[in-house]
């Protein structure tokens, strides 16, 4: 990519030429610095309106979940503890979207669509430090921003921005690269007030162009933190000694761990239907809207996938040394090393997975574990803890796994939200409805991508109900494989019930509830059938490369066989007389391991969405000694109390929601539409906070939050009352 360095101050922009590796300068003659007036007016929030003046019912499908000021504020923001007051640092931004403080009143603050990077000191627009061409359509722009945890020895500061191919501000959808999400590090010169371009330190996937469906830009995350090294809680084995000197950073050097500091970095889903969305074989559907049955051994979309390639490293959290390489104790690092390939050196930089979308992540400064909010579509919205490996469940499940019954009869639903007026119905892809999802807890966790380090020995339970269409029969069947040193694979098919007449048996490829292509024999063709009893060896035999039939994408070999085991996207499939289709089947699974992925039940979630939005933690008792520890959460729309902020107190280890109202003891507000507050009404902490998408303590101790629909910055502090009290 052709890319420039240049300095920036409020006065001047001094271009040079293009040099590889450092990213794109605005056009000086389209974007004179501070921008246009007409740009500097707050606009509609985080997901813009669609082009050509698309209704709000489009905007809000296009958009559900995500940031957008729905609706006039007409309050001031306040809080409802009388002993706390909020004061407005500064206004008048343009969709103001992160905060890092550079001391006590000094911070720089993101604008989501003009690309620049302000410094405000005492509450006024000291400079415009960074002007980055940005495209802002939908949920894109100049989003987060993280200054190095040791910044007074490494003035480095991170920005995840969506770049636009203009090389100007851009909200038209499809002006951005495929891999236009950047997070970048600058160095930050105080005297001089810029922000330099340092170095790439990852691309990821912006670009949504699905077939049958408009151009979006939704489900784009965009928030990053960084930790020391020594402050987190995520070693995943006790084999590192955590009282090591502080300054010693550094690569790993003889089993000791590596010091430098970890950026978390939060991308929503971006659309896909691959592995990190739990779709282990794609979601199988070429020609929307989708076949009751969809096909196996299909990418996700046009750009490749279902493996988180490239262009497919979507829906995670992503953990990265601070110059971008990939620490060795992340919880996927060997299963990728394994994996090989593109897809394997991004599987090894993967924390977390299984994630929609959202825009509130934090580490807990009490107990240096990883916490985020998640918007659902029109149901569940979550709050989980992030513990390494976590597989966060979307798109087979929202909310607690004991209610996917109901997040999928909420998602299938013809019902109109009384408030907004939509159709419940739909997952915003075309190519996986709703209708696919699972009606069982156990169902839906059956369906989960799970993660595993290798894995030698695998097994298939054949029953007709996992046939597609499913068998009524009282035949069921084993397949047991394993993997030989010399590369070959053995493996057994035994009867464990009745079999009349069974006529042919193989490997195909395909994830459960997708039908795939032959790729091996197990047994037959026999043309009249053959009847087998419970126990009887059905067959068995060793299999090689010159067994393997090629398919498109599927080089025939043992190896690449293998490795779609690994992943769940092979299914062993018995043939009778009866059921030429098929009569039984079952999925192919390691069983000499465990996953090193863990599915993760959300420690908070809300029946119907309310879009949670900025996440932070209460550091100080500046507020009070009551507050101390808690966690505050900002809303993604402002229907709710004009843009709520929940308050959440921890349970004593800070794994959980203390939970005071005893309706929400199985971690459920059951309220009854989108934004009810029903069942979080203790939880309400302030309102009139508009979009509130970063939330902070100040090195005052006082509580910050952003507000992008109000173009403002609010501090929420201690109301003086006599001796002992200060704000």
């Amino acid at each position: 990519m052709n890319t420039k360095r240049w300095t920036e101050t409020t006065t001047h922009r001094a271009a040079t030429r293009p040099t590889q590796g450092q990213p794109p300068g605005k056009n000086p003659s389209r974007h004179a610095t501070g921008g246009d007036p007409a740009k500097l007016r707050p606009g509609p929030g985080i997901c813009q309106a669609l082009p050509g003046g698309a209704l709000l019912g489009a905007l809000l499908a296009c958009c559900s979940g995500g940031f957008i000021a729905s609706q006039a504020q007409t309050n001031p923001p306040a809080v409802l503890d009388t002993n706390l007051a909020v004061r407005t640092v500064v206004s008048g931004l343009s969709q103001p979207a992160a905060m890092a403080f550079l001391g006590r009143s000094d911070f720089l603050v993101t604008e989501k669509s003009s690309g620049q990077v302000k410094r405000v000191v005492n509450g006024v627009v000291a400079a415009t430090v960074l002007d980055l061409p940005v495209n802002s359509a939908s949920e894109r722009g100049l989003l987060g921003i993280a200054l190095h945890p040791q910044f007074k020895r490494h003035p480095w500061v991170y920005l995840y921005w969506t770049e636009s191919t203009t090389g100007a501000d851009s909200t038209v959808l499809s002006e951005t690269p495929l891999l236009g999400n950047r997070v970048d590090r600058f160095v930050w010169d105080a005297r001089a007030q810029t922000l330099t371009f340092d170095r790439n330190i990852i691309t990821l996937r912006s670009f949504q162009a699905d077939a049958g469906q408009p151009l979006r830009g939704n489900h784009n995350g965009g928030i990053i933190r960084l930790v020391r090294a020594q402050d987190e809680r995520t070693r995943l084995s006790d084999r590192h000694d955590e009282e090591e000197d502080d300054e010693d950073e550094g690569e790993e050097d003889q089993g000791r761990p590596d010091k430098r500091a970890k950026i978390y970095i939060f991308i929503g889903d971006n659309g896909r239907r691959g592995q990190m969305q739990n779709q282990p074989d794609g979601p199988g559907c070429t020609n929307p809207p989708c076949a009751a049955i969809p096909s196996g051994n299909l990418p996700d979309d046009q750009f490749g996938g279902p493996e988180p390639d490239n262009a497919h490293l979507t829906g995670v959290i992503l953990r990265l040394n601070d110059d971008g390489t990939t620490p060795a104790d992340n919880p996927f690092y060997v299963a990728g090393a394994l994996r090989g390939g593109e897809a394997g050196a991004n599987l090894q930089k993967v924390f977390a997975y299984g994630i929609r979308n959202g825009f509130g992540m934090a580490i807990d400064p009490f107990s240096g574990r990883l916490w985020d909010a998640q918007n659902g579509d029109d149901s569940f919205s979550e709050l989980n803890l992030v513990d390494p490996g976590s597989n966060l469940g979307w798109v087979q499940v929202m909310g607690p796994i004991a209610r996917v019954g109901e997040f999928k009869a909420i998602e299938t639903s013809t019902n109109r939200d009384p408030l907004l007026g939509n159709v419940y119905a739909g997952l915003q892809q075309l190519r996986w409805p709703p209708a696919n999802l699972a009606d069982t807890p156990e169902g839906a966790l059956s369906r989960l991508f799970m993660v595993y380090e290798g894995g030698d020995a695998f097994g298939a339970q054949m029953t007709g109900s996992q046939e597609n269409p499913p068998v009524t029969t009282s035949g069921s069947a084993v397949a047991l494989f394993t993997l030989n040193p010399d590369g070959t694979l053995s493996y057994e098919l035994r009867a464990t019930g009745p079999i009349e007449n069974a006529t042919q048996s193989h490997i195909h490829l395909g994830g459960r509830g997708q039908n795939g292509p032959v790729v091996t024999f197990l047994f037959g063709l026999v043309a009249g059938g053959q009847s087998f009893q419970a126990g009887d060896l059905i067959g068995s035999g060793t299999l090689s490369d010159s067994n393997v039939i090629a398919r498109p994408g599927f080089t025939p070999t043992i190896a690449n066989l293998v490795a779609r085991m690994r992943q769940g996207r092979t299914y062993a499939n018995l043939h009778t007389t009866a059921f030429p289709g098929g009569e039984v089947r079952g999925q192919i699974i390691v069983t000499d391991r465990a996953p090193v992925s863990h599915y993760n039940d959300p420690e908070l979630s809300w029946r119907y969405e309310v879009a949670p939005v900025g996440l932070g933690f209460i550091s100080s008792s500046k507020l009070g000694r009551q507050y101390r520890g808690d966690m505050i959460v900002g809303a993604a729309r402002t229907f709710l109390a004009e843009g709520n902020l929940f308050r959440f107190k921890l349970t004593a280890d800070r794994r959980g929601i203390a939970a005071e109202d005893p309706r929400l003891e199985d971690g459920v507000a059951d309220n009854l539409f989108k934004f009810d507050i029903t069942e979080s009404e203790t939880l309400l902490f302030g309102v009139g906070f508009g979009v509130g998408t970063d939330i902070h303590t100040g090195p005052n101790g006082n509580l910050f939050v952003v507000s992008l629909s109000n173009g403002a910055v609010y501090e929420i502090y201690r109301v003086a009352r006599g001796r002992g009290h200060d704000d």
